[in-house]
């Protein structure tokens, strides 16, 4: 995994041991770090993996939601959906696994945090499940639908996915959640849109 170093002098606030560079700084040397990767790897996203720098992101993205900072959220969000490596935390070292599945954390929080605006909250959703579902928590996402517990926000959020990667088996799984009748006609009426496309 390559390395990268944030120079001491630009780190900020330190909470539960993290500490955060500020983010004019943060988005400086990540575009470094990734053009880096991209370079490395013959510009081939797929040969990508994640850096210290695609850490770093992840857990900065967890500490700002905690901070109900939730513009500073998607700015970091954009970033790890731009960075092909982040995926590859989901199946990766143990540490990277911790917190790529923070992220799913951070989409519960931002779901049920009615001080998050509605535009920014969907795109966060939009940019984290995202993250996770090409991470290969599919199999978790549609069972998140199926909870009646899970986040309204979150739920249709999952659909709106599923719907957008064109993933006609996962909204048939969802179609017949029986907690909320709205969402089970959404995934249904994806799932038809779906079917129509493919026969035209």
């Amino acid at each position: 995994m390559k390395k990268i170093i944030i120079p001491k002098s630009i780190v900020q606030t330190k909470n539960n041991g993290f500490t955060a560079p500020e983010a004019p700084v943060w988005r400086a040397v990540f575009e470094k770090d990734l053009a880096g990767r991209l370079k490395d790897n013959g510009s081939d996203p797929q040969k990508v993996g994640p850096s210290n720098m695609t850490m770093t992101i992840a857990r900065m993205t967890q500490y700002y939601a905690e901070a109900r900072d939730y513009n500073e959220v998607l700015a970091l969000a954009s970033a790890l959906a731009r960075d092909p490596g982040m995926p590859h935390m989901f199946s990766g070292e143990p540490a990277q696994q911790v917190v790529a599945h923070g992220l799913m954390g951070i989409a519960h929080k931002v779901a049920k945090d009615s001080k998050c605006s509605p535009g920014v909250q969907k795109s966060i959703l939009t940019k984290v499940l995202g993250l996770c579902y090409i991470g290969g928590q599919r199999e978790a996402l549609i069972e998140l639908v199926k909870k009646p517990s899970t986040p309204k926000e979150m739920a249709f959020a999952s659909v709106a996915m599923f719907m957008q990667h064109k993933d006609k088996e996962a909204l048939m799984q969802v179609q017949s959640v029986g907690h909320d009748a709205v969402l089970a006609e959404m995934a249904h009426k994806c799932a038809i849109n779906l079917e129509s496309r493919r026969g035209r």
